[in-house]
């Protein structure tokens, strides 16, 4: 399973976007029994792929609750308060992509060691490793800050390196 930060960010976002709703028809006794019933007929037709598509759909109908009870104020402060936030979430990562390193190669060479030796630089962690008689499959999670594609060359002239992949990870494996 590799980390998904997406999902964090969309928490901490629900959480205020929540209480500005709750903020916004606790004032009002008619406009809280109208937004239950409102809310209760919204369906999603479309599976919601995205924890952060999700977020941005809940940001939209809590800033239309805010701005159609008339509470103009609440809907532009939390607005610029939610867009902060999440700025200063996304930001959190540092600007990291996390690859997946995927290395085939013959189990009795010292190609491991080399391997992770080349990859010192980086922050890694091994998600897989399968040995199938002499040949073996190493999947590693690698946080780079830019695209360096120079590592699969690096990695691929160790000997015993049968083949090298490097996939991108945004978040899902969609065809």
């Amino acid at each position: 399973m590799v980390y998904d930060h997406s999902f964090n960010i969309s928490l901490v976002v629900m959480t205020i976007l929540t209480a500005v709703i709750i903020v916004t028809i606790s004032s009002n006794i008619m406009l809280s029994l109208g937004m239950v019933g409102a809310l209760s007929i919204v369906r999603y037709r479309t599976a919601v792929k995205s924890p952060l598509d999700l977020m941005f759909m809940f940001w939209a109908i809590t800033t239309g609750i805010a701005a159609g009870a008339t509470y103009y104020y609440i809907a532009a402060i939390s607005f610029c308060f939610v867009a902060l936030t999440f700025w200063v979430l996304k930001g959190i990562k540092g600007g990291r992509d996390t690859y997946m390193l995927v290395v085939n190669y013959q189990s009795e060479q010292k190609a491991e060691e080399e391997i992770r030796r080349l990859l010192t630089p980086y922050k890694t962690r091994i998600r897989s490793k399968i040995v199938r008689g002499s040949q073996t499959e190493l999947t590693m999670e690698i946080l780079m800050k830019n695209e360096n594609m120079n590592i699969t060359d690096a990695v691929s002239a160790v000997q015993g390196v049968n083949d090298v992949t490097l996939v991108q990870y945004r978040g899902s494996y969609e065809a």
